[in-house]
């Protein structure tokens, strides 16, 4: 089956509209299995440009797995667990997915609870372990994409995600540090526009469709990952004076950065996949359509490119060509490539941190069909790295006022940092407590093993402060050798604390009737008394009177 690129979807197929395969028809000239061997001779290891004065290298590119039929968009996933995960889309357009242990392979399975129609799949990692899948399937006479989630050992069975009269593709989704999945897309429109769209999930609930692109040029493939600094990373292809370029933007929080241009050739740049190695490194890969031949018909293949940024995207490397296998003879395409960092254990009990870089290709079926390949980055190793994990706060609302603040005002302060790298660190964490206010805690220095973890407490005696939510804000010190982009989880900030009203009885964060009930139930009450209630004496004159009616009544229905 010859790979074709259109522009727009394609006429009906069995009944059913199908998707455009990518941007443009390539001529392809069938030749014997014989130039299979001639072909993997010339994939070599290819140098890429230093990193942290250390070369990365890339191996030959190997298939994944052999199979009759044509397989394409692949999509993989470093669990937590070290489990390594590949998916793709398997015709007759059904979802099929393998795993790797680090040692072996899983035999080829297929998504369930799916039947025909169902492409371009993407994976991603949920903040409970289960792992979500997302693709794009045509069940209302329109593409629109689809999720199930395997928790466990159990699949959930497919919801729909998106819906309305245009066709959804080429599903991507992160999760933030708040455990909010965003899915990005790119969405087609009966008038023939094409723009990236986004959406969020939140306790288990979707947000609206928002529009990521809106210009009327066309914007394609995008590819979402998080960085170490907590920002949300888009690449995507965009239509730019008759050729795709690959374009950049970032979400720090609190808004979208300006694009970036990536590449600007005169060519067609597609399919970009972005990843963050662990060492920092922001590696950009993409299909890029290389000219062999000119004339009335003319020649092309599609190779796979990247570069690289070790500043946080400050600036960027040279677009630098990744394979080279094909001729004017014998074009070969390679495409839709996705990458992932790895952290698999090997069979010697050594972890690979290897970047894989997984694409298609039709190497092997020389024109007629694609499989899905793979490369490897050199080990990134060894490397410097602190992250600030977590923090936590107990009690998480406090009561400053009364005697109960004996007990609860006064909170313990819980900050986890990892080691992720190679080498034992010793670490300085200073943590502030703030609102409109800062609360310093002080500063600690201790060592972490690598690949260790500790949890270093502080206490916050919340007597001065003002009713409020509070931030608890942790940083370290770089460590020696820990690179800009390593050193972006250096710092953490988590909304972890509530200081409650006078008034407020019962901590739920608003004075309002149920606590006007409790403090009825006191009124008048002394030490000794059966309804005594030290909580409901705001001003500490040991009688709840018309004194502590008045301070209850100014924090009537204020919350936090």
């Amino acid at each position: 089956m010859e790979r074709t690129r259109n522009p727009l979807p394609s006429p009906l197929f069995f009944g059913k509209t199908y998707p455009r395969k990518g941007i443009w028809k390539m001529r392809k000239f069938l030749i014997g299995f014989v130039m299979i061997l001639v072909m993997l001779a010339v994939y070599v290891p290819w140098q890429a440009r230093p990193v942290y004065g250390q070369a990365t290298t890339f191996s030959s590119p190997q298939i994944l797995q052999y199979t009759s039929t044509a397989d394409s968009y692949p999509s993989a996933l470093q669990a937590s667990n070290g489990t390594l995960w590949i998916a793709w889309e398997h015709y007759p357009y059904q979802i099929v997915y393998m795993t790797f242990n680090g040692i072996a392979w899983t035999p080829l399975r297929s998504l369930p609870g799916t039947s025909a129609f169902n492409i371009a799949p993407s994976m991603v990692q949920l903040s409970n372990g289960g792992i979500m899948f997302l693709w794009s399937s045509n069940q209302t006479g329109y593409w629109n994409l689809y999720s199930e989630t395997l928790t466990g050992n159990s699949w959930s069975n497919p919801a729909q995600v998106t819906s309305g009269a245009y066709n959804d593709f080429f599903p991507t989704a992160v999760v933030t540090r708040d455990s909010r999945v965003w899915l990005f897309w790119e969405r087609s429109f009966t008038t023939g526009s094409l723009e990236i769209y986004y959406k969020t999930l939140t306790g288990g609930a979707w947000s609206a469709d928002s529009a990521f692109t809106v210009d009327p040029t066309s914007n394609v493939t995008p590819s979402a990952t998080t960085t170490k600094d907590g920002r949300i990373w888009v690449t995507w292809s965009k239509l730019v004076s008759g050729q795709y370029d690959v374009y950049g933007r970032t979400y720090d929080g609190t808004g979208w950065s300006a694009d970036v241009t990536l590449t600007n050739v005169s060519t067609w740049d597609l399919e970009p996949a972005i990843v963050q190695d662990r060492n920092g490194t922001v590696w950009v890969f993409w299909s890029r359509t290389l000219q062999l031949s000119g004339g009335s018909n003319p020649i092309f293949q599609q190779k796979l490119f990247y570069k690289s940024s070790i500043n946080n995207g400050q600036t960027w490397s040279a677009d630098t060509q990744l394979t080279f296998a094909g001729d004017v003879n014998n074009p070969i395409d390679d495409i839709e490539p996705t990458a992932i960092q790895g952290n698999t254990r090997n069979l010697n009990g050594t972890v690979d941190h290897s970047v894989w870089i997984f694409f298609a290709s039709d190497l092997t079926g020389l024109g007629s069909k694609f499989d899905i390949y793979y490369l490897k980055s050199s080990q990134i190793y060894p490397v410097h790295d602190i992250t600030l994990k977590s923090a936590s706060s107990f009690p998480t609302r406090m009561f400053p006022w009364g005697l109960r603040a004996l007990n609860i005002g006064t909170a313990m302060i819980g900050v986890t940092v990892t080691d992720p790298g190679d080498f034992p660190e010793t670490i300085s964490l200073s943590v502030l407590i703030q609102n409109a206010t800062s609360y310093n805690l002080g500063s600690a220095s201790f060592s972490v093993s690598s690949g260790g973890s500790k949890v270093v407490s502080f206490s916050w005696n919340a007597s001065t402060a003002s009713p409020g939510t509070y931030t608890i804000v942790a940083s370290v010190a770089p460590v020696p050798g820990e690179t800009m982009g390593n050193s972006g989880d250096d710092s953490f900030s988590q909304k972890a604390l509530v200081v409650v009203y006078p008034g407020d009885l019962n901590l739920s964060g608003r004075v309002d009737i149920l606590d006007a009930s409790i403090f009825g139930a006191s009124w008048n009450s002394v030490p000794g008394m059966s309804n005594w209630n030290p909580d409901a004496d705001i001003n500490h004159n040991l009688k709840v009177d018309i004194a502590d009616a008045s301070i209850f009544g100014t924090n009537w229905q204020k919350s936090v």
